[in-house]
């Protein structure tokens, strides 16, 4: 398989589902458009992409299939079993947060819920499965963040709920240094605000809680200046072993083994007609 096609079978995998749009973006800077549209069509036709149809989705989305997912995936890997329909809307917010957290110079590495084996995942934070992690790379060293995106409003509960298992996760000092919740409107936000600022101020400070639309102007000091396109943390792969989490190169694993062997190399700059049929 080629660089780009691992690249891009990693980022499907991933985020689990992504939309046309989300596809393009991950691969901006690496690749043209057109070269985009080719490996979708030969991931297409070697069975390791499917184009579902969601209900409650944007009609252009592209999915792992089981096969690929078991290729890049061992099965203890939370993710998969693959995103149920009623996911799909909440895992196309996951994949916008990351690919826009992506651009920060500070976030040195990227992980979702699904690249996370379930034991690793418990080592990170208390009895919680976070929408994923990023692990921020500053003058004050290396440290990870739990990323939380709440695409919908919460009932009390289940608010209360998820601020207590982080407050678990700090006292009992796990891998997981704070937490960022990325929330989809101003209700959601104010309501978030006034639940974290009953907290003792050890635990409120270690909380951040943005919109979307505030997710793209992160304090420069902490997540570092934005770039155009999506940096280097997706080229690596998240491990975590005796308590510390490790950046792996993307590439380390030997995707040259997928089996179905794809049509021979093109020119970087291929007709823009190869997205005919595809779409």
């Amino acid at each position: 398989m080629r660089k780009h096609n691992a690249f891009l079978s990693h980022q499907l995998v991933r985020f689990g589902i992504m939309t046309l749009d989300q596809v393009i973006d991950s691969c901006a800077g690496r690749c043209t458009r057109a070269t985009v549209y080719r490996m979708l069509k030969e991931l297409r036709t070697t069975a390791f992409v499917d184009k579902p149809y969601f209900p409650s989705a944007p009609f252009n989305i592209f999915a792992a299939t089981k096969k690929l997912r078991n290729q890049v995936l061992s099965t203890s890997h939370i993710g998969n079993s693959g995103i149920h329909h009623r996911n799909a809307a909440h895992a196309i917010a996951v994949t916008e947060t990351f690919l826009v957290l992506s651009r920060y110079s500070f976030i040195t590495l990227i992980a979702t819920e699904h690249e996370i084996g379930s034991f690793e995942i418990k080592q990170f934070c208390h009895e919680k499965i976070p929408d994923g992690l990023i692990q921020i790379s500053n003058s004050d060293g290396k440290f990870e963040l739990a990323v939380e995106v709440e695409s919908t409003q919460k009932n009390d509960y289940l608010m209360d709920e998820l601020i207590e298992k982080y407050r678990a996760t700090f006292l009992k000092e796990m891998i997981c240094a704070g937490l960022l919740v990325v929330v989809r409107n101003k209700t959601i936000l104010t309501a978030y605000q006034e639940k974290i600022g009953k907290l003792p101020p050890e635990f409120e400070k270690r909380i951040l809680i943005v919109t979307f639309e505030g997710l793209k102007s992160l304090d420069s000091r902490y997540f570092g200046i934005q770039h155009k396109y999506p940096g280097e943390s997706l080229d690596k792969i998240a491990t975590i072993s005796q308590g510390v989490v490790n950046a792996v190169p993307l590439f380390y694993k030997d995707f040259c083994s997928l089996s179905s062997p794809l049509s021979p190399p093109h020119s970087e700059v291929d007709s823009i007609d190869t997205h005919k049929g595809l779409l």
